[in-house]
């Protein structure tokens, strides 16, 4: 990368360092053609003949290398190391003499190899100009260098600690002194603990210096060294080109955010993601009329010099699009809607429809919360302005045939047809002074108005998804004081004029307000196969599942720390409470308005009944978050407001589907199969949370809508490639995890899940140019991944061709995306082991299998070790209160997500050395026939093999125990206390413990306490995934 940036002397290691940095440098020496003939390079190390003599033989044969060599010159860092100025004089000299016999004094090595020095005068900065110059001089006179072949002098801020201008004289001095100038080349090598690196390097060179040492986007130790990249595209602004290319800076940027693991700022020069980026309406508008006003003069053959306020360069110039400066924000005001439509499809819009839009595009951007993509934005154009979409429009096109006659000029006459919406149809009949007043009275909705259109703006534009050259027309419409626009496409210029003011006219009636115009759905293109999708609906028995809920017991002691309120009770006591319950049950009555109050860590706390009109939550008394308070007043259905209330607030804000949580209320509320499904999910899970087999009924009810809906989606081109059809889905599948029991929950959990595999499909890459659509294929991934691994079946390949086609549009930070691959060859690993066990002629597959295996396990490892430190783990102190132990340890995670993390590298991990250790076993069982690699027959070799699976299997049982000490250590938190919050967090817990449960290498003790803690979600948590978990586990006991 650094070679195609245009580097041509490049530090590549310190070789004295370690092994790996010496085997590194010889892997490039030795390489062909791996350092281009015009690069040099170079590796460091202090001055020691030992150190110098492991460097020479590291770069040894390369065509052009330097060997830079430093010293301490600064007083202070000399009395700490115990050298004296003579010594460290006396050293340099004798090092560099010795340094100069390995290399160009060396015949043999000097014919291969062009050897440079570079000295560098370390914290030079704090040091004594005239001693920096004495050792200097010592070298120089050891060193030998001339005019054709100059030595380095490297001077160095080691620690930054003035302004950069006292460093610039600093280096004007030591210029001035040099006794022979020509023969030594002048390096900066400043550091950026003040933030001051880049600036130090400018003044450094005017100051005299040749050369700059530096990393790309300020790497290095403490704050890093000077940033490369800010300094070149410093020089770049000023009219000086630094020699580099960084045409492709995004690029660069990827490379080395993924080469290193290192992040750059977001706000980082030039290279950071908002640093060509506006985001205030005011510079937002200046911006785009400064762009406008270059684009006029370059069309008129002039080339204007770039000054456009707020953009130090042409973005385009480092590779970044012009449509990626401003950001669509509340903040935009009417430039940024204004400029996407210029940018995307080269319509300018009047000032007036400017500021009418751009009060849409801000009340969408305050309703989601967030900032709304470029096609988002022409989505809400579309929607606000237009009868249907621009490919609709295209494809409609024989609908919408009027025919416009003009009698004179003087009078206009308008007949035909045209299809606003979707099934919808109008005839349109009218005659008037010229052709807008015609067309609107032809309309029938518009008989006995008064209201006035008039065609604004018509031009040529270039939408993407119509190929042929399209006339887009802009119309108003004024009834009263109140004026409404329209815009549409057509070929035909007066055919998209008519229509713009069939638009206006039809938009105006059917979204009087600008809130639904701002929050309307917008259907996406697209068709391919749906025959693939089907949904069957098997709620038939589900009421069951509450009505035979076993009654809840106390556990025992090992697993439960606290005493339980469900206690039992002496039996006087019991009665009178079952009186008392009775009574209440009289006295009840139904609640025209209500209260409901959610509180407590992860927006949760337990459902109870505090009167008639009230249903109130206990909050946690460790709650970090703020209660939310949501009154009704004369509810219709309040029991169904009640019922998606806790599930938006209490249930999924700790499950994959909280990105929910942000969409807006016109797709969570609307008539679509997004609304079903959560409703359906909503009384599911209430009715599991108050024990009702009636809420079950209604849940069956909303699921069948929500079948109904999403068939209805998939079955239409448009609908089916939506967001919210996909979250329909998912949502389907999450349902019938609640609400199924044992093996038909699983089967239908991944019957929908792979379903999404071509539903996913069918979006296509454009599914991710929305934040939405984003988690969706994430979550929809994670999904398919689980469900492949657990089933021992390879990942569908159409899906990772399309994880990789999308895959530069994910966040690469995320560390679940990390785990992605790994979990693609678990899948694939475990279906080639499932094979195995069938076949059992194949000799070799099996150590095959425990090779990759183990290798993978090492990959999982060092993954969980790497991980970010905001989600470390950590083990509560010993004198903390814990709510749940096990062997003594309890774990405290940072958060839920970083819980769901680690225990998805423990069930990797498990499934691995469980694995293993079953065909390392069927392996030694077998003996020498699988031991014999040639299948000659001999057998010496035998007994090693033996001992290596020998230990291969010891190895997997100690991974496993050490796992499911971590898996049973992390549970306390979310299973204890049960009665004060809600206990939707603990679902996460499931599968890690049914994994442990099943495994045959868990301890007996730990397999006992992780079916105890699966009994206790069951009972106590109410969850109801754990019911056929919990049966399954405990039915293949005897397996034990």
């Amino acid at each position: 990368m650094l070679v195609e940036i245009g580097y041509t002397e490049i530090e590549v290691s310190f070789p004295a360092a370690s092994q790996a940095e010496f085997d590194f440098t010889r892997r490039l020496v030795e390489t062909p053609n791996a350092i281009p003939d015009a690069v040099r390079i170079r590796g460091l190390c202090p001055t020691r003949e030992d150190f110098l003599a492991r460097t020479v033989e590291a770069l040894r044969g390369a065509k052009r290398a330097t060997v830079c060599t430093y010293m301490c010159t600064s007083d202070k860092q000399l009395k700490y190391q115990g050298f004296t100025r003579e010594k460290a004089v006396e050293q340099a000299a004798r090092c560099v003499r010795y340094l100069r016999s390995l290399t160009k004094d060396d015949a043999g090595s000097a014919a291969v190899t062009e050897w440079t020095l570079a000295f560098g005068l370390e914290s030079y900065n704090e040091a004594d100009p005239d001693f920096a110059l004495v050792v200097t001089e010592a070298v120089k006179e050891a060193w030998a260098p001339t005019p054709e072949q100059p030595m380095t002098v490297v001077l160095a801020t080691s620690t930054e600690v003035s302004t950069p201008n006292v460093f610039a004289d600093q280096v004007e001095l030591f210029r001035a002194s040099l006794s022979e100038p020509d023969k030594m080349r002048i390096s900066v090598h400043p550091h950026n603990d003040r933030g001051c690196a880049v600036a130090t390097a400018e003044l450094a060179l005017l100051a005299g210096a040749r050369m700059v040492e530096g990393c790309l986007f300020g790497n290095g130790e403490r704050c890093g060294n000077v940033d490369l990249v800010a300094l070149a595209l410093n020089l770049y602004t000023r009219g000086i080109h630094p020699g580099l290319d960084l045409s492709n800076l995004p690029g660069v940027r990827q490379r080395f955010e993924r080469l290193t693991g290192l992040r750059v700022a977001q706000r980082a020069p030039y290279a950071g993601e908002f640093a060509l980026q506006a985001f205030s309406g005011s510079h937002q508008n200046i911006i785009r009329k400064g762009v406008a006003r270059r684009g006029e003069a370059m069309e008129q053959g002039e080339q204007p010099v770039w000054d456009i306020p707020y953009l130090p360069l042409d973005p385009q110039d480092v590779g970044i699009p012009l449509d990626h400066v401003i950001r669509v924000n509340s903040q935009s005001g009417k430039a940024a809607g204004a400029w996407v439509l210029k940018r995307r499809w080269g319509l300018d819009i009047p000032g007036e429809l400017q500021a009418d839009f751009g009060r849409r595009v801000q009340l969408m951007c305050e309703a989601l919360e967030r900032e709304i993509s470029h096609q988002e934005v022409l989505d809400l154009f579309v929607a606000s302005y237009a009868m249907s979409s621009a490919e609709a429009q295209a494809s409609s096109a024989p609908a919408n045939s009027l025919v416009i006659v003009a009698d004179d000029d003087t009078l206009y006459k308008v007949s035909g047809t045209m299809a606003p919406a979707d099934k919808v149809v109008l005839g349109v009949e009218g005659s008037g002074i010229d052709m807008p007043s015609a067309v609107l009275r032809g309309l029938p909705f518009m008989k006995g108005l008064h209201a006035t259109a008039e065609t604004r703006h018509t031009q040529k534009v270039s939408v993407a998804a119509v190929s042929r050259d399209t006339f887009c027309a802009l119309a108003s419409c004024e009834e009263g004081d109140r004026i409404v626009w329209g815009c549409a496409l057509d070929e035909d210029e007066q055919q998209a004029e008519a229509m713009a003011i069939v638009a206006a006219a039809w938009c105006d009636r059917l979204q009087p307000g600008c809130t639904q115009c701002s929050r309307k759905s917008i259907t996406c293109p697209g068709y391919r196969d749906l025959s693939d999708f089907y949904f069957r609906d098997e709620t038939a028995n589900a009421a069951f599942k509450v009505q035979n809920r076993k009654p809840r017991r106390r556990l025992p002691a090992k697993v439960r720390t606290q005493p339980s309120d469900d206690a039992p009770q002496p039996p006087a006591q019991q009665q009178q409470q079952q009186q008392q319950q009775q009574q209440q049950k009289k006295k009840k009555k139904p609640a025209a308005t209500g209260q409901i109050l959610v509180a407590g860590a992860q927006a949760g706390g337990t459902l109870v009944e505090s009167g008639p009109s009230a249903v109130r939550c206990h909050a946690d008394r460790q709650s970090r978050e703020a209660a939310v308070v949501v009154r009704y007043r004369n509810l219709s259905q309040p029991l169904k407001d009640l019922a998606r209330t806790y599930f938006m607030v209490g249930y999924i804000t700790s499950s994959p589907f909280e990105y929910l949580t942000h969409l807006g209320p016109h797709v969570l509320d609307g008539e679509n199969a997004l609304s079903a499904a959560i409703s359906a999910n909503a009384f599911a899970s209430l009715s599991l949370k108050l024990n009702d087999d009636k809420l079950v009924k209604q849940a069956r009810g909303h699921y069948a809508n929500a079948l109904y809906q999403t068939n209805q989606a998939l079955g239409s081109p448009a609908l089916a490639v939506q967001d919210t059809t996909l979250a329909a889905v998912l949502l389907l599948g999450l349902f019938e995890a609640i609400i199924f029991t044992g093996q038909q929950s699983l089967d239908s959990w991944n019957a929908h899940t792979m379903g999404a595999v071509e539903l996913l499909r069918l979006r296509g890459a454009r599914q991710l140019e929305t934040p939405l659509g984003r988690k969706l294929f994430v979550h929809a991934g994670n999904n398919i991944r689980a469900s492949c691994a657990h089933s021992k079946t390879p990942v569908p390949p159409r899906f990772l061709s399309l994880y990789e086609q999308v895959r530069p549009q994910l966040d690469h930070h995320d560390p679940f995306l990390r785990v992605a691959p790994v979990v693609d060859r678990v899948a694939g690993l475990r279906a080639r082991a499932a094979r195995l066990d069938d076949d059992d002629d194949d000799r070799k597959a099996r150590r095959t299998v425990v090779a990759e295996a183990l290798a993978l396990d090492a990959e999982t490892s060092r993954l969980g070790r790497t991980s970010p430190g905001s989600w470390k783990f950590a083990a509560r102190p010993p004198g903390e209160d814990a709510p749940l132990t096990y062997m003594g340890v309890s774990l405290r995670y940072p958060s839920l997500r970083a819980l769901r993390y680690w225990n998805s590298l423990r069930i990797i991990r498990v499934f691995l050395n469980d694995l293993v250790w079953a065909q390392a076993s069927v392996i030694l069982d077998r003996g020498p026939d699988l031991l014999d690699d040639d299948g000659d027959g001999d057998d010496d070799d035998d007994a090693d093999a033996d001992a290596d699976y020998e230990a291969i299997l010891q190895s997997a049982r100690r991974n496993v125990a050490t796992l499911v000490v971590e898996v049973l250590a992390s549970c306390g938190e979310y299973i204890e206390p049960t009665e004060e919050r809600f206990t939707v967090s603990a679902r996460c817990l499931i599968w890690p413990l049914s994994v442990i449960a099943e495994s045959p290498l868990t301890p007996h003790d730990a397999r006992r306490f992780a079916v105890d803690c699966l009994e206790r979600l069951r009972q106590d948590c109410r969850i109801p995934q754990a019911d056929g978990v919990e049966t399954h586990v405990r039915g293949i006991r005897g397996d034990w």
